[in-house]
């Protein structure tokens, strides 16, 4: 199955990030109009929720004095319409249940979540606190990053970020940059650069932009595909007009019905703020660490024919090869 998200010809890139950055509960990839109309429309029920809200005070106090009335004077019992309030209870928890499950009567989100998901990370945390500790002890020397007018600015190796170097500039091209160059490289905007260098700022609306924030956004929909449906991903590739993954699953068939399901743990992910965290790994720990999933393994056997590649761990759930495995951002 593959699920799409496409950005239409002439969209904003940079109003496009933001509105994603700034109103995280509006998921699909929309060009800056048409997500200005849904968080509009989000605002305006919103206020008639509180003028809901404001009638139901009203009501709930008339309530009360209509109980008090009735203590004073209890009416006779009703044994039929006990046992049909005990019907329409039963029903209201029923109801209750049935919102926590997709329109296939599939829960939301596994629980619990596959086993694979702990043991994985696991693997990941114990590889990434040595690689931790070796990057804290290398020497942060002086070096100087040149910009793409010719203006050098004041860094350190291991230390300085692109990110920290584009809020040097203004905090708007920081926050409207999705990845970096550096010496003609991509480069992640939260990697230390580790000498000197020269650094460019990719935005969304130049095509390598694109690319890397379409790779993570299907991170995040692989993320929430493991969530819900428990298969083995397959492969998570941007393409020219959005992203997709693709997911082996043995006990049930991918519909439409689903979609309402990973559009929520798409918006839960979102709203947490996960963040990416790139790590270089040794061939054979990946494949130690991907041994439940055949496609991944494929992948690692076929296409990384160096002893290391990276990954990309953007929260505590899901973990992934970034271009294939081998390439260097994210």
């Amino acid at each position: 199955s593959r699920w799409w998200a496409k950005s239409k010809e002439g969209t904003d890139g940079g109003a496009l990030s933001r509105e994603i950055h700034e109103k995280p509960n509006i998921v699909r990839l929309l060009p800056q109009n048409q997500c200005d109309f849904v968080f509009e429309f989000k605002a305006s029920q919103q206020t008639r929720r509180q003028q809901s809200f404001e009638e139901m005070a009203t009501l709930e106090q008339k309530m009360e004095e209509v109980q008090i009335t009735n203590e004073n004077n209890p009416p006779k019992g009703n044994k039929k319409e006990g046992k049909n309030n005990n019907k329409k209870e039963g029903k209201n928890k029923k109801d209750k249940q049935n919102k926590s499950n997709d329109k296939s009567g599939h829960p939301v989100e596994m629980n619990p979540l596959p086993a694979y998901i702990e043991e994985r990370l696991k693997i990941f945390d114990e590889i990434k606190a040595e690689h931790d500790a070796s990057m804290e002890a290398k020497e942060k020397t002086s070096i100087k990053i040149t910009l793409p007018d010719g203006k050098q600015v004041d860094g350190f190796s291991w230390k300085t970020t692109p990110y920290e170097v584009a809020q040097g500039i203004s905090q708007g091209l920081a926050d409207n940059s999705v990845v970096a160059k550096v010496n003609g490289v991509l480069w992640d905007l939260d990697r230390p650069v580790e000498e000197d260098c020269t650094i460019e700022l990719v935005k969304f609306d130049q095509p390598e932009g694109q690319q890397v924030f379409w790779h993570s956004s299907a991170h995040i929909l692989g993320e929430a595909m493991e969530r819900h449906y428990g298969g083995c991903l397959c492969y998570g590739p941007p393409i020219e007009e959005g992203f997709y993954y693709d997911m082996s699953i043995d006990d049930r068939q991918v519909s439409s019905n689903d979609f309402s399901a990973l559009e929520s743990v798409v918006k839960k992910i979102i709203k947490e703020k996960q963040q990416f965290v790139r790590l270089e790994m040794k061939k054979e720990d990946l494949l130690k660490m991907f041994a439940y999933n055949p496609f991944k393994l494929r992948i690692l056997n076929e296409r990384v024919t160096t002893p290391t590649t990276t990954v990309s761990n953007e929260s505590i759930h899901f973990l992934d090869l970034p271009r294939w495995g081998g390439g260097p951002i994210n």
